[in-house]
């Protein structure tokens, strides 16, 4: 419920709203991250004179005091096709052991209003004394071939490659 009422602020606050949309988003996470991504909203929506944009909200918890984040989210579109990435970084002190919630709103992203699926993971770090981590990116994209078979459903996915076929004999 508390989702809903975020949300539903969130658009009464920008007018200008013509489209919305949740995103499914899908979190990458390994034992060793530093920090942990517990939760992960996001929403399409577009603006008049606007390409999309993109709402995302995360609930996260640390190891250790965090001065510095980047969690990259990677977009795919209703067609199951690559939209976009983009780094949303959080420069605020992160404290170990607490429940913290970062957001991002007004991300604009190419066709951002079309965003069906994302991928959000943690991908660097700067600690408290000075060390910067960094994610293993081979890693990531193990777990990523792994999730592009439940983004659509089986028949969704056939009658894409029907809609291909037919505009490539076409």
């Amino acid at each position: 419920m508390k989702k809903l009422i975020c949300i539903l602020v969130f658009f009464l606050a920008f007018p200008l709203t013509v489209q919305a949309a949740l995103i499914k988003a899908h979190i990458i996470s390994f034992p060793d991250d530093p920090i942990k991504i517990n939760v992960v909203e996001t929403s399409s929506y577009k603006k008049k004179y606007s390409q999309g944009m993109i709402f995302i909200q995360l609930n996260i918890s640390a190891k250790d005091v965090i001065d510095a984040a980047q969690f990259n989210v990677i977009l795919y579109d209703v067609f199951n096709e690559y939209l976009d990435t983009f780094g949303a970084v959080a420069k605020e002190v992160i404290l170990p052991d607490t429940e913290t919630q970062l957001y991002w709103e007004d991300v604009i992203v190419n066709n951002g209003w079309m965003a069906y699926t994302a991928i959000v993971y943690l991908d660097k770090v700067r600690l408290r004394n000075g060390a910067v981590w960094k994610q293993n990116r081979k890693r990531v994209a193990e777990e990523i071939r792994k999730i592009e078979g439940i983004f659509f459903e089986e028949t969704q996915l056939e009658e894409k490659e029907k809609r291909e076929q037919s505009t490539e004999g076409g």
